[in-house]
């Protein structure tokens, strides 16, 4: 369990660098404000983005055009500030993978408690899994949503100290489908 969450942290530290202030009741923001180029920080514009959008609506919701970054899988990037970004991913298809990058540390929220991570492991083992509004409860707080597909939305929930849990779930069904992080035995 400790290797699959190591890789999944690492996996994570390659995907996703670092975003917008947020300031949400609950949330510690950091104190250095981020000169925004658009409308938008990354976590607030991905909320407006859909799959199916194309980049001439994502260039409209974001407000500037984005730059296309990979020819092979189609990938356009949004540089929202010099470290926050937007990237969209057009793989064989007209649907989009969209992912925002963010910086962790802004997004501890007190509320959150990861005490009962083993009742959202099992019930992702059991197959009966947990739906997004269960999901929150069981870490008393709503996620933060960094990526959107056709076929899955992602969201990360960061506690005070700084450990996190991403939940994938599924757009047909609303259910977590995987979850990963790293957090303490005790999860709070």
């Amino acid at each position: 369990m400790k290797k699959k969450l190591l890789v999944g942290l690492l996996s994570l530290v390659c995907v996703f660098t670092l975003t917008g202030c947020i300031s949400k009741k609950g949330i510690v923001p950091k104190t250095v404000k981020k000169d925004i180029k658009g409308n938008c920080a990354p976590l607030e514009c991905i909320k407006k983005l859909k799959s199916e959008n194309t980049v001439e609506e994502i260039n409209k919701i974001i407000g500037f055009e984005g730059t296309k970054t990979d020819e092979k899988y189609n990938i356009y990037t949004w540089n929202i500030t010099s470290n926050d970004k937007i990237t969209a991913t057009y793989y064989s298809s007209d649907k989009a993978t969209i992912e925002a990058s963010y910086e962790r540390d802004e997004l501890k929220d007190k509320k959150i408690n990861f005490s009962k991570y083993e009742e959202i492991q099992s019930a992702l083992k059991s197959g009966s899994s947990l739906t997004y509004d269960e999901f929150c409860k069981k870490v008393n707080g709503k996620g933060h949503l960094y990526s959107v597909s056709s076929y899955s939305k992602k969201y990360v929930w960061v506690n005070a100290k700084g450990e996190y849990l991403t939940g994938t779930f599924s757009t047909s069904t609303n259910k977590c489908t995987f979850v990963i992080g790293m957090i303490n035995k005790s999860g709070n």
